[in-house]
């Protein structure tokens, strides 16, 4: 995240473009969805058999202009 923000404080700004979702050898998991429901979002993917038991769930949610994030940090709730 460090790369993709820019600007000089109070003024900084994020270029999207330049933040990272994955680095490294971790696989990224293929038909990645997202859905806003009633109750939250939604995050969908489909298993490609390729998960660890040591595998962890970061999501970051970002209102941009609203300079608003959320995120959650291994608390994700399986629905199946």
């Amino acid at each position: 995240m460090l790369k993709a923000i820019g600007g000089e404080y109070p003024e900084q700004y994020m270029d999207y473009s330049k933040a990272l979702v994955s680095i490294g050898s971790v696989p990224l998991p293929s038909e990645a969805s997202v859905e806003q429901t009633d109750l939250g979002l939604s995050l969908q993917w489909k298993d490609d058999g390729q998960e660890n038991s040591l595998d962890t769930l970061f999501v970051i949610a970002n209102v941009r202009g609203q300079y608003v994030a959320e995120y959650k940090h291994s608390e994700a709730e399986r629905k199946d």
